[in-house]
């Protein structure tokens, strides 16, 4: 198993921070990004390859697999930043780190990670979740937290609920 590096979580984290208040910051009234905004989007697809944490493999956030897993599962496509956001605010609820804070810097980016507004249901999250190890697995992943414990029916409410929260 790989040790934990608390200064890559924080290097990394700091990077998170300042890349979303960057693009947060060339937003205007509607949302819509400025040339800045753009360029630091494109240039956080490239640099995320360098974050001192991309290849730890300590375990596997459920992020870009959800994207993966709900297009697996349902045979659709969501759009895939507002898919992998959800993913994000649940892997932080699951994680128990990080949830509000997270929450926070979508709103500010003004990504869209409720269901209702991306185009799938609560249901369909559901049944991701329920086979989202079995994608995991077929992809070579290191195992995530769905590896190790269940979210049973009233975790799973108490999850919809927090990030349906306004």
């Amino acid at each position: 198993a790989v040790p934990w590096n608390q200064d890559a979580a924080e290097a990394t984290l700091a990077w998170v921070r300042a890349r979303s208040q960057q693009f947060s910051e060339g937003l205007d009234a509607d949302g819509r990004p400025n040339d800045a905004a753009i360029h630091i989007a494109s240039e956080i697809n490239r640099e995320r390859y360098d974050v001192p944490t991309f290849d730890m493999q300590v375990s596997r956030s459920i992020d870009h697999t959800f994207v993966i897993a709900f297009e697996w599962v349902h045979g659709r496509e969501l759009i895939h930043s507002e898919a992998v956001s959800l993913g994000s605010l649940i892997n932080a609820h699951v994680y128990e780190w990080g949830f509000e804070e997270t929450k926070v810097l979508l709103d500010a980016c003004q990504v869209r990670y409720r269901p209702s507004d991306i185009g799938c249901t609560w249901d369909e999250v559901k049944a991701v979740l329920g086979r989202i190890n079995e994608l995991h697995d077929r992809l070579g992943s290191p195992p995530n937290w769905f590896h190790h414990r269940t979210l049973d029916d009233t975790s799973f409410e108490r999850m919809a609920a927090a990030i349906d929260a306004s």
